[in-house]
Parts: C-alpha cells; structure tokens; sequence
C-alpha cells in the first residue's frame, strides 16, 4: 500500500506542491482511494504537479465533516463534471459527516446536499466498520475509551432536534493489516489518537502498531492528555509515527521521545508491504 500525502499545513523542501491548512492523501493498493479532500480544490493541483490523476479513483473516504476534510468535494464534483467523467466511485463517510456545524456562527461543515453529492458517488453512509478491500477498513465511529482524550468545544452541528453541542462522532480514520502490523492513517483524530488506534486493533485484530500517519489534534493540548498520550503510546509499542496537519512542533518533539517520528507533508510517500 502506498500513501501520497496532497493535501497538508506544509510542504517539504523541493516538493512541487502548494499547502493549505487542511488534509487529503491518496492511498493505493488494490483499490486508488482519495482520503479526505482537503478545504479547497488544492489537492487537485498538487496531484497533478506530482504526476498522480484522480480520475479513476475507486473510493473516496472522508475521515469526518469539517470542512478542511470534506470542503474539497464540490471542487472533485466540478472536476468530473468539466471533464466528462461519468464513473461513480464510492463515498464512504459516517451519517453525522454530513451535518451542518458552526464555530462561534461561522460555517464549519458539510455545505453539500445529499441528493447532490448522489449525482457524482454511490454513497455509503454508515456508522460502523467497513471494508474496503484486503486488509484494509474504514473504522467507523470510534469508542471514546481514554477519558484525558475528551476536550469539550464550542462547536455547533444541526441534528433533527436542532442545534446541539458538536462531539464529532463521525471523527474515524482507515486502518491496514499489513504484515509488519497495523498502519493507521487518521485526519484530524478529534475522537484522539490513542482512541482510534485502540479502535484500528480492535478492528482489524491486529495489535502491532507498524504507522500512525496524519492528524493527531495535538495543536495546544493539555499537558496531561500530552502526558498519558506518550504513555498510551509507549505502552502499546507503536512503531513509528508520522504526525502532520493539527499536531504542533512541541507535540512530534514529545512524541519523538517514545517512538520513531518523521516529518511529512504535501508530496510524501509512504509505502507498506
């Protein structure tokens, strides 16, 4: 399985890319997958300047519905529609990745109807654990199981019973059982780290951490959860780790303490056997 990060705060030296403050990274293997597509059509660009097309990918997952993750859809809409493309890959996402959200009155979330995202992908929309071909799964809404993970926010989403205090239950990530172990691939980890690779082991029955790649909302934590987060990683073994878009230099520093940690951005490849 190969990632390309597209979509990424920063840009590695001598990378042909542009960055934004958001997420997306292609994943290959037996199936092109899009994970995540960043705030704007950015992640168009960058792929093309790496030489990459998105015109045949199979899947897109979207890790949870703020709008740095999912904002990018309408610009993959508008670029099937301008190109002619008529294959509908599927679009995988959790029922809560669709809502309405607000930060303080300004609009955070999904701006996309369901009935138009149905025009370009076959959607599925669902809660739970789900394969996406050999080996690899999209975890579904994840157990909040680490108490010092739980950050409270202002945040707002739209449910049927009217504006409600937003807890991102849709926050999920993709995990592959490879034959070194586990690699997680997360987009911001609202649900936490340390959470979703209890749920990625759980999932996939596999409890080696070979890789955790991508945002690990460890921006300006607290120094307790920065603690027990180095401890729960620790503690499981996870074998390297590849932090990049919410997490701050201060967080990979400590994380650099208990486990091999690499820098990546737009442009990196990883590649897992």
């Amino acid at each position: 399985m190969k990632i390309t990060i597209l979509t990424d705060n920063e840009v590695p030296i001598g990378q042909p890319c542009q960055g934004e403050p958001a997420f997306s990274a292609l994943v290959e293997g037996e199936r092109k997958i899009l994970f995540d597509a960043g705030q704007s059509g950015l992640f168009l660009r960058n792929a093309q300047h790496l030489g990459l097309t998105l015109e045949d990918v199979d899947t897109v997952v979207i890790s949870h519905g703020h709008d740095d993750h999912i904002g990018g859809l309408y610009y993959l809409m508008e670029h099937f529609k301008l190109r002619g493309i008529t294959r509908r890959p599927t679009l995988v996402l959790h029922p809560w990745a669709l809502a309405h959200r607000v930060l303080d009155g300004a609009a955070t979330g999904n701006v996309l109807t369901r009935a138009a995202l149905e025009t370009y992908f076959d959607l599925v929309v669902t809660d739970q654990p789900y394969s996406l071909g050999k080996d690899l799964y999209f975890l579904g809404e994840i157990p909040r199981l680490c108490p010092f993970e739980y950050a409270p926010n202002r945040a707002m989403v739209l449910r049927e019973e009217g504006w409600v205090q937003d807890t991102l239950p849709d926050d999920t990530a993709l995990a592959y059982r490879s034959p070194e172990g586990v690699v997680v691939l997360t987009g911001c980890a609202h649900a936490g780290v340390c959470n979703t690779i209890q749920q990625a082991q759980a999932v996939t029955g596999e409890e080696h951490i070979r890789d955790v790649v991508g945002g690990f909302h460890l921006l300006r934590p607290a120094a307790e959860r920065m603690e027990k987060t180095l401890d729960f990683v620790q503690s499981v073994g996870v074998e390297e780790m590849h932090p990049c878009h919410c997490t701050s230099f201060p967080a990979k520093a400590a994380l650099s303490g208990v486990c091999q940690v690499s820098a990546v951005g737009c442009g990196s490849v990883l590649e897992y056997h």
